[in-house]
Parts: structure tokens; sequence; C-alpha cells
């Protein structure tokens, strides 16, 4: 068939993406973009997904490698060091659906003063304030929760259930702008300096922009994984059509590789995408950055479906 065209493992710069591609392009207009990158290379991912939008124009979604060891990633040959990956053409007929996974804590914020990774104030308050304020506003939602119990200065005022809090499972967000999902990149924390009251994100960051915080557990993986997926088959059956896909590519953050639900198989997110979608053929893999839109997401699961 003519309808897909892979390229090689590339950092964009060398022009070998676009010259394996530059004839096909000629008579397709491609539909679905799927790339597959090297976590570790040198370029930034944002500015090399940037640039294969560019060449290609189709929808870009994928996943950077995730590994113990070596990070190849394969597309006819075996590479490292940048993005390679297949594009379809417009005559596949596919549909996809985002996961975030995760819930806001509160409502979102302006960044009113930082630098470069560090947030010094939010809505012209300092950052760690704001952060304590919004946890508290979640602490409220819980049932015998006494919402000033929950302090980010010292361990022992957090409650024994929300310790998981500070070990991974709260992080900042960035909206996206004109995103009608409305969508956001998921970025870690990573220090908080307390004398300060500021905080540190793994994301340049500049005044003006908004941020919201968010809260990511299992239960918040299942609920969203379940609302998306069901919208996604009601999407695709409202005018009545027969609903049999071909084939799924299912690719998940690996930070959602334990999320197993309660299942007994630790089967986890893949029995819900069965029990939701359907018995089809299905393959994937656990991203260390997941793309969607030609953007980097963390924490989430995407899901295409070939129809």
């Amino acid at each position: 068939t003519n309808d897909f065209r892979l390229f090689p493992m590339s950092d964009m710069e060398d022009g070998s993406t676009e010259d394996s591609l530059q004839d096909w392009l000629t008579s397709h207009d491609p539909m679905l973009v799927v790339t597959h990158g090297d976590p570790m290379m040198e370029s930034n991912p944002a500015f090399l997904l940037g640039q294969l939008d560019d060449i290609t124009s189709g929808f870009i979604t994928g996943g950077l490698a995730s590994s113990r060891s070596h990070h190849y990633c394969i597309s006819g040959t075996i590479g490292e060091g940048g993005l390679c990956g297949i594009v379809f053409s417009q005559d596949v007929k596919v549909a996809s659906a985002l996961s975030q996974g995760c819930k806001p804590l509160a409502e979102q914020h302006i960044i009113t003063k930082c630098h470069d990774h560090t947030l010094i104030e939010l809505d012209n308050k300092p950052a760690l304030e704001v952060f304590e304020e919004d946890l508290r506003s979640m602490a409220m939602k819980k049932a015998n929760i006494d919402p000033h119990a929950i302090m980010v200065e010292s361990d022992e005022k957090i409650p024994d259930e929300y310790q998981n809090m500070f070990k991974g499972e709260i992080h900042a967000a960035f909206p996206i702008k004109g995103s009608d999902q409305d969508n956001y990149l998921v970025r870690n924390i990573m220090s908080i300096d307390e004398h300060e009251k500021s905080m540190d994100i793994s994301q340049l960051s500049g005044p003006g922009e908004p941020i919201l915080f968010v809260h990511r557990d299992c239960e918040s993986v299942k609920e969203d994984l379940s609302h998306t997926l069901c919208q996604l088959r009601s999407r695709l059956q409202k005018n009545g059509e027969l609903f049999n896909p071909k084939g799924a590519l299912y690719i998940s953050c690996v930070a959602r590789a334990f999320s197993d639900f309660g299942r007994e198989d630790k089967s986890g997110e893949l029995s819900l995408v069965r029990d939701i979608i359907g018995d089809v053929p299905l393959t994937g893999f656990y991203a260390s950055g997941e793309i969607n839109a030609a953007k980097l997401y963390g924490y989430t699961g995407i899901l295409i479906l070939f129809l």
C-alpha cells in the first residue's frame, strides 16, 4: 500500500526526514503522524516536533521512549538521538483521544513573577502560599479533614493520607491556549523554597502565563480514562454508524504503568480500553513523554483507533 510512509531517525537538521517524505507528500495529504523519540536527544523535543509539524502538516502523536538503558527507536532502521516514525495518508481513517488522568486542585492562576524554572509569585502572592491554598481547597472537599492541617512546611503536619501528595502526585500544569478540550501540559514540581516562598518546576515560564495545580492518583487516572474512552466511542457512534475499529494504538505514560485499578491480573488501563472499546487488535508502549497535536505531554494516555 502507498497509504503510509516511514521516516528515519533524525534531529531534523540533516534534512533526512524531509528528503524521505518529499515525493510522497507531493501526492498525499497526511492525516496522522505517529512519531517515536529519544528522550535523551540533544535538541529540545518541542522544537523538533515543531519542525516535524512544518514538514508534514499532519496530526502528530506518539511518545518518547522509556527504557532503563538505551532509548532505541525503530522506523525501518534502529536509531537514537531524534525523532522517527510513520505518516499515514488521508485515506486511512483514524480517531484519537487524550486522557489527562489528573484533577485540578482549584481554579487556575496567573504567573505574576518568575525566573526561568522558578515560580516566585502567582496572582501577585507568594507562589508557595497559593500552592498551600489550593491544597487546603482540595482538603475541604474531603470529609472530616481539617483544611488547616494541610501544610507544606513540615511533614509532621500533614495527615498520613496526604503524604503521597508530596511523592509525585501533585504537579503544576499549563493550560493549552485555544484547546477545546481544556487540555493542559503537566510538569513536575522539582523543589520548594520555604524561605523564599517559591517553587521550581520542570518548565520555563513567563509572566502572564496561566498555571494550575493538579492531583493524579490511580482513581483519577481510571475516572478520566473511562470518561475519555466513552466519549470517543459515543462520538464515533453519533450517527448510528457501526462501531468496529480494525486496530488500535495506545501510548501511556510510564508513570501510569502501575495503575492496575484493583484488578488482580494487574492489567489496569488495557483492560479498561478493552471493556469500553472492545476486543480489537491493540499495540503500543509506555512513554517518558507523550505527544499529542505536536505537543509534549506528561502523565497522559493516548488512544488511536484505525477505523
